[in-house]
């Protein structure tokens, strides 16, 4: 993708520059998040399951007995389009990850190379792996509470609209 992003931008296709690769990063992970959605949202409500908590405590619970029947179920109860609950916040979540990963990655790589001989190389990729790894979690973190957070909540149809309802205690 990065290719073509630089063959659109008249650079050469084989030359890195930072923009291109940030985004080839948000347009693979906004790609990725609209086909993995789905699942995000059945693991996202799977995990905020409990069976020992009271039903109407924790705002809206949902027993799926695995990823197949909770696909199954979203699609009987909120149609093709419940598979897509959340998917913006998904979306901007990975844009905002993908986008950073492997800059920062690049970025580590050749920073510290010069100071790694070839017998340390592992502890480059490492370095480089560890830092390109928490650049990620600080850009997608926001973004993916919010991701969660949509995913678990309920949808009314209230005065003509579809809101976001949260059941409190």
């Amino acid at each position: 993708m990065r290719r073509n992003i630089n063959s659109l931008a008249g650079y050469d296709p084989s030359t890195i520059h930072l923009w291109t690769s940030v985004a080839a990063g948000a347009s693979s992970g906004v790609i990725g998040a609209i086909f993995g959605n789905p699942l995000f949202l059945v693991k996202a409500r799977i995990q905020a399951y409990s069976p020992d908590v009271a039903p109407g405590t924790t705002g809206v619970r949902h027993a799926y007995k695995g990823a197949i029947d909770g696909l199954g179920q979203i699609a009987r109860k909120e149609g093709l389009k419940g598979w897509a609950r959340g998917v913006d916040a998904a979306m901007l979540r990975t844009a905002m990850g993908s986008s950073v990963q492997l800059p920062a990655y690049n970025f580590a790589k050749g920073a510290l190379g010069p100071y790694v001989s070839e017998n340390y190389s592992f502890l480059l990729y490492l370095a480089s792996s560890s830092f390109s790894g928490m650049c990620t979690l600080i850009a997608m973190q926001p973004a993916g509470q919010l991701s969660s957070f949509l995913s678990s909540l309920k949808f009314e149809r209230l005065q003509q609209q579809y809101m976001y309802v949260h059941e409190r205690r």
